[in-house]
């Protein structure tokens, strides 16, 4: 009998995983009976529609679902499923999700409780209107105050001293070094009195109007 033209569009689009899944496993299940691979990869392609190549990788993924059995005899692994323990599978997953949305509900609940008991005393009255707007107007002058506050500690006389203080020793810093300098120039004329004072400045590259620093 020729094929139709649908039966020829979905033997050429061969069979997704989830329904090769759903086929092997409806396998086992009218079967009853425990499986090598080589049995399953030469009665499924017959029996099923699942070609040999692709019945390893979908019997690991039934595996690793714990859908499908496995156990390793002598040398080799044999494999087997039941429908109940497929339909307890579900059933747990089932109680699962029952037991989620429990809790889902008892949270949605609390919060709801939560969010009624906050708004006791929060209701939105001409009095509480005024207080909100006081309040804001509070928060803008603390800024305000806060900003003075800061510019002036600037000029707080402590900040001075301090100031000072560090000016002092950057200032006798400065001009030890600038001893420091003097007393080379002067080591350098004693040992070479033929050069002058101009010269040495230019050759040591220090500048003409170089002395101590004064404020």
């Amino acid at each position: 009998r020729p094929e139709t033209i649908p039966s020829l569009i979905m033997s050429r689009r061969g069979l997704s995983l989830d329904e090769k899944r759903r086929r092997m496993l409806e396998y086992f299940w009218e079967k009853k009976e425990v499986f090598s691979l080589k049995e399953l990869e030469r009665y499924l392609p017959k029996a099923k529609g699942i070609v040999p190549m692709s019945i390893k990788d979908v019997l690991q993924s039934l595996v690793d679902d714990d859908l499908v059995d496995r156990d390793k005899i002598g040398a080799g692994n044999y494999f087997w499923a039941y429908p109940s323990k497929a339909l307890r599978i579900r059933q747990n997953k089932l109680d699962k999700v029952k037991e989620q949305h429990e809790q889902s509900k008892e949270k949605t609940l609390s919060l709801t409780n939560k969010k009624r008991s906050l708004e006791v005393g929060r209701e939105e009255t001409d009095d509480r209107k005024v207080k909100m707007a006081r309040l804001s107007e509070l928060h803008d002058q603390k800024a305000e105050l806060d900003q003075k506050l800061t510019k002036f500690s600037q000029k707080n006389p402590e900040k001075f001293k301090e100031l000072g203080e560090r000016t002092d020793v950057c200032l006798q810093a400065a001009n030890r070094w600038t001893d420091n300098v003097f007393n080379f120039l002067s080591f350098a004329k004693k040992r070479r009195p033929d050069l002058s004072e101009p010269k040495l400045y230019k050759y040591f590259e220090i500048p003409d109007d170089f002395d101590y620093v004064e404020i």
